[in-house]
């Protein structure tokens, strides 16, 4: 199964239902997506499954009254500052391949620049 994905419903019942019947850790990724406290997402996911938006709500609110100062912190750092552009995975494998592309491109320019440097020893 595809990772879950969130996407426009009607009244967002499907939705709900579609959540409502995640594995426990794609449940827990789906809420990670939302806020980055671990506590928050495993708490929130036990609660399953929730026959309305509210209900969930009331769970989330819950589930962030018991949060701890270092939970709040990691939830705060999971997520872009105001004004940045969250980072995605398609970002990150994009810059690993710009990189891996900018070392080779690096790498070739040192060469010839090492032969350059051979040739004018000569």
């Amino acid at each position: 199964m595809n990772a879950w994905q969130p996407r426009p419903a009607g009244d967002g019942h499907d939705l709900l239902a579609e959540f409502n019947v995640l594995a426990g850790d794609e449940a827990g990724r789906a809420l990670l997506q939302c806020c980055a406290s671990e506590r928050w997402a495993e708490a929130v996911a036990a609660g399953r499954p929730y026959p309305s938006f509210a209900d969930l709500l009331r769970r989330s609110d819950a589930a962030v009254a018991l949060l701890e100062p270092a939970d709040l912190r990691a939830a705060l750092a999971g997520h872009p500052r105001i004004g940045e552009r969250a980072v995605t995975r398609a970002d990150n494998a994009g810059a690993a391949d710009s990189a891996g592309a900018a070392d080779s491109a690096g790498a070739a320019d040192s060469a010839g620049a090492a032969d350059s440097a051979g040739a004018a020893d000569s």
